[in-house]
């Protein structure tokens, strides 16, 4: 009889958020058959769903391996301070990773996002296989810079004893992966079921996901402003949330552009789906998407998607544009196409975009269910295993 393999992961965030929910749909599945432990930095609404599915989590505090961001004046004054913290939080956090390593004994560690390399400090002291799981860019969008250079970062994705998950190809790519990759799609949503595509639009357009500059929330605000200007019936809604100070220009923003009527802050909501489903359009203005969870999410939902033409979500339109030979959202690289985007969708029909949207439907049902990105997941941790036992 087979041993149940044991999968130790490390999450950055105990929130439900895009790498949250992702790590969410895998092990809401994997921990029938697989025993499943999760490393967390801090508690929160993802540790507490897991616990109460009774998925063992524990608290590892610990920060990602970047450098700290300077700003402004204080931030300079403070990073010598802020860098010295971060390594010794994390070397002791290497301690008690080990620890909990050398008494769990997992066939594989899975570390869920690329800044966090603790879990490949650690298994390089426990000779464990390590699964690394890029799904972000990093410097690129985020500004991160990871420790002690992205060269450094990219020779410990490649050590031999790594195995690396690409969440797009053009992640793939970007961080000259080895022999040792495989690109895996996100498991979005269940191919078991396929939602009815709602056909009487609300008057508004929606924007789901943090509130940080890399998602391009402050350029979506400006380009509303614009559209409002020459068509106010429609209103702007804003699901997310973010840090503090940055959600407080983005409002004051919306304060000083007097839009305070037609821009809502929605805050964390959970009728997601619902809110996609009756929208006009769905607003992606990512700097760099590593994947686009909300793109994919939106388009199951039968919601029209208004993405910049970068990274992960231009990859999800090509992919689209190669499987039907049609365009399955609404592309822009400017303000101006942004705003004339805005314009065209607002004053055309809905039957014009049905076609549009039923395609997109359809594509990423094909290639981000859930049951795909486990089944090519697992895939891999048999291999993982197999090889190991050699």
């Amino acid at each position: 009889m087979n041993r149940v393999k044991k999968i130790l992961y490390l999450s950055d965030t105990p929130h439900m958020d895009g790498s949250g929910i992702a790590l969410l749909n895998i092990v809401s599945t994997l921990h029938k058959t697989y025993h499943i432990q999760i490393v967390f930095p801090r508690t929160g609404p993802l540790y507490i769903k897991l616990n109460e599915m009774g998925i063992c989590c524990k608290i590892v505090t610990f920060y990602l391996d970047i450098y700290p961001r300077i700003k402004n004046k204080k931030d300079f004054i403070m990073f010598i301070p802020r860098l010295i913290k971060l390594l010794v939080v994390n070397y002791h956090a290497r301690y008690k990773l080990v620890k909990i390593i050398q008494e769990y004994q997992p066939d594989i560690v899975h570390t869920n996002v690329g800044p966090i390399h603790l879990g490949f400090n650690a298994t390089k002291k426990t000779n464990t296989p390590h699964v690394w799981h890029i799904r972000e860019y990093q410097n690129i969008g985020f500004g991160w810079t990871p420790l002690f250079s992205m060269k450094h970062f990219i020779k410990k994705l490649n050590f031999h004893r790594n195995y690396k998950i690409a969440v797009s190809t053009g992640l793939s790519k970007y961080f000259n992966m080895n022999e040792r990759s495989t690109v895996i799609y996100d498991g979005v949503f269940s191919d078991k079921h396929t939602p009815a595509i709602i056909k009487e639009k609300d008057k508004y357009f929606l924007f789901v996901g943090r509130i940080e500059p890399a998602k391009g929330i402050s350029e979506l605000i400006d380009a509303f402003k614009e559209f409002s200007q020459l068509n106010n019936f429609y209103r702007l809604l804003i699901a997310g949330q973010g840090v503090d100070n940055f959600v407080k220009q983005i409002k004051e923003k919306v304060d000083k552009s007097k839009l305070n009527n037609q821009i809502e802050f929605l805050g964390f909501r959970n009728d997601i789906n619902k809110l996609m489903s009756r929208a006009i359009a769905l607003i992606v203005p990512s700097r760099f998407e590593g994947f686009g969870f909300i793109t994919a999410e939106a388009m199951y939902n039968g919601c029209l998607v208004i993405g910049k033409d970068v990274a992960g979500t231009k990859e999800q339109f090509d992919n689209g544009l190669c499987m039907n030979n049609e365009e399955i959202g609404i592309r822009y690289h400017t303000h101006q196409e942004l705003v004339k985007s805005l314009i065209e969708v607002s004053s055309k029909e809905f039957s014009h975009y049905l076609p549009m949207i039923k395609k997109a439907q359809n594509t990423v049902i094909k290639l981000y269910s859930i049951e795909r990105s486990i089944k090519e997941i697992t895939n891999l941790y048999d291999l993982i295993v197999e090889k190991n036992k050699i």
